[in-house]
């Protein structure tokens, strides 16, 4: 993968699969995106230990994603919004802070499969039957959400569409991302989900 650039986020966590739109405003965020912009290119999405933090020595977590730039829309000089894509789980323990843009060698983190397990299917199972519960009691959420939980098929990929979409703090979607082997990722979101549904009572 190389080095990319790296893109800090305050108060969200990308995971991949995800196309999500985000404000990005800081000088060295914008030169990230700038740099990451073009075909074949990527960014190092990671998410910081505190948002309040701030320039060069802003503390970052060691997992993150690595996505692509799908749009940049300008919304004035200083702040940009951008359609990011995140494709996969990668590790930045070190990180060059002396440029115009943080840089990384960024470190793919290969997904298990999984798909062979039928002690993690029956949990995947389990975390599928629990979200189409907890969708049906969230009437905000669109009708299509059931027929995409429904439809995927592996245990990594439900766990994150979950873990994206439910209202949880920074850190614990963090935590999802940094799980990397697949029955500790579903059962830590399938608590999650629990945690939700428990809300909502």
């Amino acid at each position: 993968m190389g080095e990319i650039p790296v893109l800090p986020l305050r108060n969200s966590v990308l995971f991949p699969g995800s196309i999500v739109p985000i404000d990005v405003s800081r000088e060295p965020s914008i030169a990230a995106v700038e740099r990451a912009n073009g075909p074949g290119k990527l960014i190092a999405i990671v998410a910081q230990l505190d948002a309040a933090e701030d320039g060069p020595d802003v503390r970052l977590h060691e997992v993150g994603c690595a996505a692509r730039v799908l749009k940049i829309i300008k919304l004035s000089k200083d702040d940009l919004a951008v359609i990011f894509q995140g494709l996969q789980r990668i590790r930045v323990p070190d990180i060059d802070r002396t440029g115009p843009c943080f840089v990384a060698r960024a470190e793919p983190i290969p997904e298990p499969d999984g798909l062979d397990d039928e002690l993690l299917l029956r949990k995947t199972e389990a975390l599928k039957q629990t979200a189409l519960l907890w969708i049906a009691a969230m009437p905000d959420l669109p009708k299509e959400a059931n027929v995409l939980v429904d439809s995927i098929k592996h245990p990594g990929e439900l766990a994150d569409v979950l873990a994206s979409h439910l209202d949880t703090a920074v850190e614990d979607k963090q935590k999802v991302l940094a799980t990397i082997p697949l029955a500790a990722r579903v059962e830590l979101v399938l608590e999650q989900v629990n945690q939700a549904r428990a809300r909502r009572a």
